[in-house]
């Protein structure tokens, strides 16, 4: 009963825009931004992953996670919801997190997601797919989506222990970036980011070969507009694991 209780709790509060379930955290909140060049008709799918590593969680929390409030900031002038991301299902939009309410338009610029399920806590050591977005293109230019992880906290179900171990000063947020279909820096598009991709970029820069309008956009992944040696050098630290994301 005491499951079903602050299940119950926990959903009303989650519809209702109230945190009162989650710890207020001293820290800053996790957050991301990145800047991408857009053509206006282009689609873009943002994917956010989070993960959680607590080291000062005792070994019966680790990195479990049964609540979770996160949200994206986008310039909606820039970058609008698609039919399909708007008339999708919560277990569409977050395969991976059921039991996610979703708000799409908490305001102009901001959606918000929150995820509670205390009885079946889920690990979040390793990166977690919260959620994946499509937007269509609105205008031509640079545009920024900035994810960010208001709490993260586990509730121990425990005999006699309902403490609440808050995660978020541990949270790391991140998104994969999609245009039309094909992941940030895959200029050749095949699908694989590879050693091929940096050396597309550097023959764009040296005239070689003409960039059209998508591989533009696919190559600039510092966002800044421009298509320089820093894109391929960052391509080129994905593929080295010295970096997660593009």
């Amino acid at each position: 009963m005491k499951i079903k209780k602050v299940v119950a709790i926990a959903l009303v509060a989650a519809a209702a825009g109230c945190s009162c379930l989650f710890p207020t955290s001293a820290a800053e909140n996790s957050t991301y931004s990145k800047s991408i060049s857009v053509k206006e008709g282009q689609v873009v799918t943002a994917k956010i992953y989070v993960n959680v590593d607590n080291p000062v969680s005792d070994d019966s929390v680790g990195n479990l996670v049964s609540g979770i409030e996160y949200g994206l900031l986008r310039d909606h002038e820039a970058l609008s919801f698609t039919e399909k991301t708007l008339n999708a299902s919560p277990e569409e939009l977050c395969p991976d997190l059921p039991n996610t309410l979703i708000n799409l338009h908490s305001n102009e610029n901001e959606s918000l997601f929150s995820f509670m399920d205390v009885a079946n806590p889920k690990d979040f050591t390793d990166l977690q797919l919260m959620a994946s977005l499509d937007f269509n293109a609105e205008k031509t230019g640079i545009t920024t989506l900035s994810p960010k992880v208001r709490r993260a906290s586990h509730l121990n179900m425990a005999p006699d222990d309902d403490t609440i171990t808050d995660h978020t000063p541990y949270s790391s947020i991140n998104l994969e970036i999609y245009i039309d279909g094909y992941m940030l820096g895959d200029c050749d598009k095949n699908t694989v980011i590879t050693v091929s991709d940096a050396i597309e970029i550097q023959k764009g820069i040296a005239g070689i070969t003409e960039l059209d309008p998508l591989t533009e956009s696919l190559a600039d992944t510092t966002g800044d507009g421009l298509v320089t040696v820093a894109d391929a050098i960052r391509v080129q630290q994905y593929i080295s694991n010295i970096i997660g994301f593009i």
